[in-house]
């Protein structure tokens, strides 16, 4: 069972099938809705990858589907916290009948992994220090 990660809030990236546009929801009940430039410009000052990216100024990461039509992601998440990657497990399995692609357990398992060989690889205890120049 996981602890509630607090003050943390989990929220979904999904594209629409009419106009193309993202539509971020928060736990908080705050609703975004963005076209492709200005979602690339949420995440342009952070780590991204085909699976994951991670904001480490905000302390926000995101899964990301398999083609990216969604992502679930927290935000003020401790990436060392067990609870963060429970928390988000948990989500995905409870909002995954409305995403266009699921995110499965292997993708956060797999997106998990990537993040700590970065800390490892950077030899870095900072996430900070994870921000590549694109």
């Amino acid at each position: 069972m996981c602890e509630p990660v607090y003050p943390a809030h989990l929220f979904v990236i999904i594209q629409s099938r009419y106009d193309n546009k993202f539509w971020i929801i928060k736990s908080n009940k705050e609703v975004i809705k963005k076209d492709i430039e200005g979602l690339i410009s949420e995440f342009k000052d952070c780590y991204n990858s085909l699976r994951v990216s991670i904001c480490p100024n905000e302390g926000k990461i995101i899964i990301w589907s398999k083609n990216g039509y969604n992502g679930i992601g927290i935000e003020r998440a401790d990436l060392l916290d067990e609870n963060t990657w429970c928390n988000l497990s948990k989500f995905a399995h409870y909002v995954n009948d409305k995403l266009r692609e699921p995110i499965t357990p292997s993708m956060i398992d797999a997106a998990k992994e990537e993040l700590l060989w970065l800390l490892g690889a950077h030899h870095s205890k900072s996430l900070n220090d994870l921000i590549i120049e694109v």
